[in-house]
């Protein structure tokens, strides 16, 4: 799987670098959420990525996600973990965290999920 960047996936620590819409929106989001964290160093910001997050209507179906891309897929009870996870999350500090449905952690990492949150996915 490649990104619309045309290169392997990207982890937290590589710059963004998308230049359609949705992806300068996400990087103007993270750029807002580090001028804060710089304003306000002491409050908790997190920047979730979440990778092909899927609601319950979307879920079972896969949302009209390629087979490859559904692998990595996040289902709705994994993202309300994840979200109860992120509030209850008090480190300092901008947090930029990469999330993904690859229960395996074979291809696509939640390792800074894990260690910051707690959190894994099940695969549902």
């Amino acid at each position: 799987y490649r990104g619309a960047h045309g290169k392997d996936f990207l982890d937290e620590d590589t710059p963004t670098d998308a230049w359609n819409a949705y992806g300068v929106s996400k990087r103007l989001g993270e750029a807002l959420c580090e001028a804060a964290g710089q304003r306000f160093p002491d409050a908790t910001i997190l920047a979730l990525r979440m990778i092909h997050p899927l609601n319950d209507v979307h879920w079972p179906d896969g949302g009209g996600l390629p087979d490859k891309a559904r692998r990595y897929a996040q289902g709705p009870n994994d993202l309300r973990r994840l979200y109860r996870a992120a509030l209850a999350c008090t480190l300092p500090g901008v947090h930029i965290i990469n999330t993904t449905g690859d229960v395996s952690g074979a291809f696509l990492s939640n390792n800074k999920a894990t260690q910051l949150l707690g959190w894994k996915p099940e695969g549902n």
